[in-house]
């Protein structure tokens, strides 16, 4: 005998029982579980199924043949006679209505008592929401049976339609009970509900519920709002019901999903629409201009999620109807500017005479006689009564298409805003700004950004410069030292069988000097011409670093696909997301991209203008993984680039400016990018003049030019397929993470500038330190930074180095001079008193030999 996980064995006899009751199987099943002890049953869904099978299965149909025959056994001998013309339920509303009523308005107290006053008891929520849709339906036959078109017409005959004068009272009394319960305790309770999880959302308390939850959470709240308002009849409606009505169908129009709410027979939306929207209409133009506002206002926060649906703080906009024949039902905001007062009048006129046809009885009222009317496609904001939708900018609103939401980049940025929270389509909404065959463009409302989707793959390629040279035949005597770092390689990635086309290793049109220790190569195919791969070799590291030109929203930028040391790297060894391949036939590219776009009036927005969101598998390997994995970086329409921390009680900002430089250890020209962390966000700078101001336009001595700047540009050459522009989406810097020791808080008061690691020469002092410290943590791990921001490279001396970082292992340094000695020495500022130790005493360095990562303090 079945259990149902929840009711005991008596109970369950006793359900079987009623169940094969034929003809009082509808009041007993509905007394059996408005009771405190069972109601609890309904969290099984099989209870449900079968509850709601019993109510509404019409069972046996009653052909008209037998109409007038009657069964004269109990039990019958003949079935086909125990059958109704239209349904059990029905029947039962008819014959014995006090059977089916009053266990339904013990339920509805039983729903009352239950309220937790909370929508995250999710046992008790499930139970509520049961049960209010069987009463929304029960009443739906409730009030067909009441209002039914042969009562209301003499002349028209319904066959058994017949409900006995004393019975009918009772309906309607029961109606109107059933109604007070419905308006003052259910439709109060789902408004709490609602407004809790919207409250829950703004303040990003992703501990309860993360937000594609509560959106669909929302979703079913809504339906059975539009569910418990369907039998409102026209006479009864107030501003709350319009309110409530036209704010849950623009919620379901911008982010309901079809086809995911089992619960729900989700033609009943559209019936809903359909049989009050004409009368929503006429509501609408015979009321006062302050009333409509302040309907559409409270529409316009609950589909764009800007508010609650009653919020008495909020501005209330006025809003105007579209004047013209072919536009009843269209509310636009009526701005000063949108107004179009030439044939208001006549516009007014000919709506209402449209409307009187349909709705008869409509008078003039004084709304007519003060609501503005707009000029069509005026406005951006405009919402439908006969669709009951929203548009932005004459684009509906819309749940986010899938192929956007599953995107990676998408993914990336929008979980780390959401805490990690999984993204999907039904956390966001949209509207359409342009469409084109290879471009999708949408603003996400609410969110003050634009995605950009590219559906095709860019059928550019990037061409490298004709002038370039070829490796080995052309390498210079200076140039003689990148053969045997990189042959291996070359031979293990670029060397293809006879009967493929041959892959070609260029060298700069530029020949390097003698000081030159990095080496840029480019891999091209010698069929097409097209650049595969970009190729670093690194001289004193003895490294290889190889990457992809890969285009991103038409845009090419460089990916890492491989290294050959991961201590001269600044990507990390065994991460997660692997280093790739560096096989230069095996990339094919990624068909579709999707480039967001940050609006000026976002909130976190410090530039002003449109910015562009830089994915982070551009900056890996381009960029230390501890400043990559905590800062979101974001391009302005300058070309410079801001570091946002990730930290929420992070204060302080990142600046990359560009600049052409000569740089030695590239052997030329080259954009270069100088990284300034300014401690307070506002203090950076956020147009291109204060950018001039601050960044100033000079030549890098060989002295100290790998210490001041980060330079991993492509050289200025006009005819490079990889122009300068589309570069600065690859060289980021970021900052360190605040410390609680006073002296390293002291120093990250002040605007700091990053040195570079990886570029730093043999024989330099930054060179030793980058040795030193890559004993303990890779170059991706340690972070170096300066507080000369303003320091003259040309008539000044080296510059200090103010902090280390290794934030993994939460130690900082700091190089200091020692008086007696006039040296330099790095000093740690967690542990006073203790720095680095130049002097390598032979018992020390026996007992370090088994530690290979250690330092001598």
């Amino acid at each position: 005998m079945p259990s149902f996980g929840i009711l005991g064995q008596r109970d369950v006899e006793l359900l079987l029982s009623y169940l094969t009751t034929p003809y009082l199987r509808i009041p007993l099943i509905l007394r059996f579980f408005a009771t405190e002890d069972r109601v609890s049953a309904l969290l099984d869904s099989s209870i449900c199924t079968l509850l709601h099978g019993v109510l509404f299965e019409p069972g046996r149909f009653l052909s008209v043949a037998f109409a007038d025959d009657c069964p004269i056994e109990v039990p019958s001998e003949q079935p086909h006679l125990i059958a109704t013309p239209n349904g059990l339920l029905v029947n039962e509303l008819q014959c014995s209505p006090k059977g089916v009523i009053e266990p339904l308005l013990k339920l509805l107290r039983l729903v009352k008592e239950m309220d937790a006053g909370t929508v995250f008891n999710e046992s008790i929520t499930q139970i509520i929401l049961v049960l209010t849709r069987v009463v929304a339906h029960v009443e739906a036959y409730l009030f067909m049976v009441i209002h039914h078109p042969s009562r209301m017409d003499t002349h028209r005959e319904e066959r058994s339609f017949v409900v006995l004068p004393e019975e009918l009272v009772y309906l309607q009394e029961s109606h109107l009970s059933m109604r007070a319960v419905i308006d003052n305790e259910l439709l109060p309770m789902l408004d709490s509900w609602i407004d809790e999880l919207n409250v829950c959302i703004d303040a990003s308390d992703h501990s309860r519920l993360d937000p594609s939850t509560a959106s669909t959470i929302l979703s079913g709240l809504h339906l059975h709002v539009l569910l418990l308002l369907r039998n409102v009849e026209p006479k009864s409606y107030t501003t709350d019901f319009i309110s409530r009505m036209l704010s849950s169908f623009a919620f379901l129009t911008t982010r309901f999903v079809w086809g995911r709410h089992n619960h729900f027979n989700e033609h009943e939306v559209y019936y809903i629409l359909q049989k009050h929207r004409r009368s929503i209409a006429e509501w609408m133009y015979s009321h006062t201009s302050e009333e409509v506002g302040m309907v559409m206002n409270s529409v316009v926060r609950v589909a764009t999620g800007s508010g609650l649906r009653v919020d008495l703080e909020a501005t209330n906009y006025p809003w105007g109807y579209v004047a013209g024949r072919d536009c009843t039902g269209r509310f636009m905001r009526a701005d000063a500017e949108c107004m179009n007062r030439k044939g208001a009048e006549e516009g007014k006129e000919a709506l209402l005479e449209d409307i009187r046809k349909t709705l008869p009885g409509l008078q003039r009222s004084s709304y007519c006689e003060q609501t503005p009317t707009i000029q069509s496609g005026l406005h951006e904001v405009e919402i439908s009564v006969h669709s009951g939708s929203l548009t932005f900018k004459a684009a509906f609103l819309k749940a986010i298409p899938q192929e956007i939401a599953t995107n990676d980049d998408v993914r990336e940025l929008f979980d780390q805003q959401l805490r990690k929270t999984r993204v999907n389509p039904e956390a966001m909404q949209c509207a359409v700004v342009e469409e084109a065959s290879n471009r999708l463009w949408i603003q996400l409302v609410g969110l003050e950004h634009d995605i950009q989707f590219w559906r095709t793959m860019d059928s550019r390629v990037p061409i490298p410069s004709d002038s370039m040279r070829f490796y080995p035949d052309d390498c210079e005597f200076t140039e003689k030292w990148i053969a045997p770092i990189f042959e291996l390689y070359r031979r293990a990635f670029f060397q293809r069988s006879f009967f493929q086309p041959p892959i070609l290793i260029l060298l700069p049109e530029e020949k390097l000097t003698d000081e030159a220790s990095v080496a840029m190569l480019t891999a091209v195919c010698s069929a097409t011409g097209e650049k595969l791969k970009e190729i670093y070799v690194f001289r004193d590291h003895e490294a290889v670093h190889i990457f992809d030109v890969v285009s991103h929203g038409r845009r090419f930028y460089r990916q890492h696909v491989f290294y050959s040391d991961v201590e001269s790297s600044f990507r990390e060894a065994g991460d997660s997301r692997g280093a790739g391949d560096g096989t230069a036939d095996r990339n094919c590219g990624v068909p579709t991209s999707a480039v967001i776009l940050r609006r000026p009036t976002h909130p976190k927005n410090l530039s002003r203008s449109i910015e562009t969101y830089l994915p982070h598998r551009f900056l890996y390997a381009l960029l230390p993984d501890a400043i990559v994995q905590n800062h979101t970086f974001w391009q302005d329409e300058d070309d410079n680039i801001r570091g946002y921390p990730n930290e929420r009680k992070a204060t302080h900002l990142l600046w990359l400016h560009w600049k052409d430089l000569r740089y030695a250890p590239l052997g030329g020209n080259c954009i270069g990018v100088q990284c300034f962390r300014f401690s307070v966000a506002g203090a950076a700078p956020r147009a291109s003049e204060q950018a001039v101001l601050q960044s100033q336009r000079i030549e890098l001595t060989d002295e100290c030019e790998d210490e001041i700047t980060m330079s991993r540009a492509a050289r200025t050459n006009s005819s490079d397929g990889v122009p300068q522009q589309l570069e600065a989406g690859m060289y980021r810097q970021s900052s360190v993470t605040h410390f609680a020791k006073p002296d390293s808080a002291t120093i990250e008061d002040h605007n700091l500038l990053l040195l570079n690691l990886l570029y730093a020469r043999a024989g330099t002092p930054l060179h030793s330190l980058a040795k030193v410290i890559s004993r303990l943590e890779p170059l991706s791990q340690v972070l170096v930074w300066t507080a000369q921001t303003e320091y003259d490279t040309i008539h000044g001396g080296p510059a200090t180095i103010d902090l280390i970082h290794l934030p993994r292992l939460k130690l900082s340094f700091r190089a200091r001079l020692l008086p007696e000695s006039s040296t330099y020495a790095v000093f740690s500022l967690d542990h006073a008193h203790l720095c680095i130790s130049n002097a390598r005493p032979g018992p020390v360095m026996i007992m370090t030999r088994g530690i290979p990562h250690s330092l001598i303090m």
